[in-house]
């Protein structure tokens, strides 16, 4: 990417990149990690025309966490990969370096994907 002069990493992080909670002292200190990683490798192949870019999400609906996942307040994958797509599309000139993303409202309940 530095040789040719253009590119975008995205890096999936986690808000837990930014935000302490109970019982996530592994999984916390590794999104840190990312993060760090994340802006040193930014400020470094910036100039070159390198993008890198990190999506953050919330809860998201998925066997990760080795349980079943619950019903409303959690994002969809689609959700995630549109944040990605979102991330990407932009003009050459611009870098979404940090994007979050989080469930509008985690007490409204989602029948179906998508909506």
């Amino acid at each position: 990417m530095v040789a040719r002069g253009r590119g975008h990493v995205v890096i999936i992080g986690s808000i837990a990149g930014r935000s302490a909670f109970v019982g996530g002292a592994g999984y916390a200190t590794t999104k840190h990690a990312v993060m760090g990683f994340a802006e040193n490798l930014m400020l470094e192949v910036r100039d070159a025309g390198v993008k890198v870019s990190v999506v953050s999400p919330g809860s998201v609906a998925t066997e990760f966490s080795g349980r079943a996942p619950r019903g409303g307040g959690q994002l969809l994958a689609t959700d995630v990969a549109a944040a990605v797509a979102h991330v990407i599309d932009t003009p050459a000139e611009v870098l979404l370096h940090r994007v979050e993303v989080r469930i509008l409202s985690p007490s409204r309940s989602r029948t179906r994907e998508g909506t």
